[in-house]
């Protein structure tokens, strides 16, 4: 399963890095730009491309882990365990800030950190932050596009069920070659 999730991602990255890039320079500058450029783009950025997602989960394991060992250390000490707890309080309320944010971005702008790194030619963190500001500044047409997504594919897979659910009733592999139902799960 990691295997798949490390290929995934790695194909993910790269040609949706070149594809972002074509869109891109054809926004900008309304001109079409060829393939093995932008494969070769693609390929100068692999690591921002592939790793950038990475570096989020391992920052947000990093937060996470620290908050775990304030806690661990307070419980260690008895006496002075409270008061170092105590003192290191805001930096755990940071530490979960940043986990917060990071997730959000990780989560919900992972789809936009390769269309930043393509289009502004960024590099990593900075993909990351005009990610961030691409989903704060306009919300309403980021959750506007989403919900229009999640509309559309679950439309494909129902419609999909309906093709599946007519093929088998009217081939010759099914018991009887009437149709009955329309539905996915029989």
């Amino acid at each position: 399963m990691i295997a798949l999730l490390v290929w995934t991602s790695l194909i993910w990255a790269f040609f949706g890095g070149a594809i972002n890039r074509i869109s891109a320079y054809y926004i900008a500058k309304q001109d079409i730009l060829a393939v093995s450029s932008a494969l070769k783009f693609a390929w100068k950025h692999k690591f921002s491309l592939f790793l950038t997602p990475f570096f989020l989960a391992l920052l947000i394991a990093f937060f996470g882990g620290c908050n775990f060992f304030a806690v661990w250390v307070a419980h260690q000490l008895p006496v002075a365990g409270p008061i170092i707890f105590i003192l290191g309080f805001f930096l755990e309320l940071l530490s979960t800030f940043f986990i917060i944010l990071l997730g959000i971005v990780l989560v919900f702008g992972f789809n936009l950190i390769s269309s930043t790194i393509s289009t502004e030619g960024a590099e990593g963190i900075e993909g990351v932050i005009s990610s961030l500001q691409y989903i704060y500044s306009r919300p309403w047409s980021y959750v506007t596009y989403h919900v229009l997504l999640i509309i559309s594919v679950v439309f494909l897979v129902w419609i999909g069920g309906i093709f599946l659910d007519v093929t088998f009733s009217t081939s010759l592999v099914s018991s009887d070659s009437k149709i009955t139902s329309y539905q996915f799960d029989q």
